[in-house]
This record gives structure tokens, sequence and C-alpha cells, in this order.
């Protein structure tokens, strides 16, 4: 009898402990994971952001970063509401994923704007991979309260050099080869390292 009473008590203190890292992990999730969309909480993206910047530089590894911003959001929010604009950003979201590998990071790094990391990627790469995220979007029918969409991306792409070689130089580079896609017209792709070349289309 005393050993079967000392073993219920092992076993509820077992369930609690399994019941406490389950709800750690829980609460983990939540924290890093923004509740909209699905992607990971720009801090999150960042924290390992910084972390991929300091193995390349120990390392000599690639690594690469598009901003992905959605089109005319505003005036698409503006048209549809916000129930319809929350909806294409879950579906963007859930395409930028599709579009990238497991060991890949996407981010929402705030509003309608997207931040991914592309771990151990060198330029070429990344533009192609830029390339494909924004065809996907373009072709995607975004379905949302009785309302089929299309919306389209622009992406600026930039990738760690010795030249760029913190976060905040890197993110500034892409975001400013974001723009120059924005100014090119939108639904482009556009790297930071061809800003002058005929090859960003």
């Amino acid at each position: 009898d005393n050993d079967q009473k000392v073993l219920s008590i092992l076993i509820g203190r077992f369930l609690w402990e399994i019941q406490r890292i389950e709800l750690y992990k829980h609460v983990e999730t939540l924290a890093l994971t923004d509740g909209l969309t699905g992607v990971a909480v720009r801090r999150h993206l960042l924290e390992r952001f910084e972390r991929e910047v300091d193995r390349s530089k120990r390392f000599g590894f690639k690594l690469s970063f598009l901003m992905i911003d959605i089109d005319h959001f505003k005036d698409f929010n503006d048209h549809y509401g916000h129930l319809v604009g929350d909806a294409v950003l879950k579906q963007v979201a859930e395409t930028i994923r599709l579009n990238i590998r497991e060991l890949d990071l996407v981010g929402r790094y705030g509003g309608e704007e997207f931040g991914v990391l592309l771990i151990e990627t060198d330029a070429s790469t990344a533009f192609f991979i830029a390339q494909r995220i924004r065809q996907a979007v373009d072709e995607r029918v975004f379905r949302a309260y009785g309302e089929n969409l299309k919306v389209t991306i622009s992406v600026g792409c930039s990738t760690y050099s010795q030249g760029l070689n913190s976060v905040s130089l890197i993110v500034d580079s892409a975001d400013s080869a974001l723009y120059q896609a924005k100014r090119q017209g939108r639904n482009k792709v556009c790297a930071a390292e061809l800003l002058d070349e005929s090859e960003n289309f």
C-alpha cells in the first residue's frame, strides 16, 4: 500500500512537470510568433539574424536577407477593410513560408512588411528565391470573406559581405533595394548589389 501511494505521488508529480513543460513551450511559442500571421515576431527574427551574422563572420558562411512589402496595402485595406487585409497578410506569410527552406526564417517586420533570413545563401541564389516568392504571390488568388483578390509584392535583397557586416547595415541595404523596386513600378525584385545594373527586373 505504501509503495502504491508513493508511486501515485510520483506519477502525479511527473504529469504535473509534463504539463508545466508543455505550458512553457506554448508561452515561448506565443512570445516568438506573430499572432496574426504565424511567422516569427520582429524581435525573434533580429535575434536570430545577429547569431547568423556572428556565424558568418566566424566561419565565412554566406547569408542573405529579403525585405518584402505588399504593394499598395494601405489602399487595399481602406477599400476592403481590415478583416480582409488581415486575411491577405496571413496568406502572403503562408506563401512566403512555402517558398523557403525549413532552416530559413520569415518574420513579420512591421505592418505589411516581412523579413526573410536565408541561411548560407549567396546573392544570386537569394535573388532567385526572391523572384520565386514574388511570382508565387503574383499568381495566387487570395480568398477572403467572399472576395477573390490579387496582390503583388516588392522585394529588396541584400547579402552579408565585408562592407555589409552587421544586421543594421544588411537591413538598411535590403530596405534601399526594396524602395528601388517600388520606384521601378512595384511587383519587382531588386538586389542591393545590382542597384545600378540592368539585371534588376
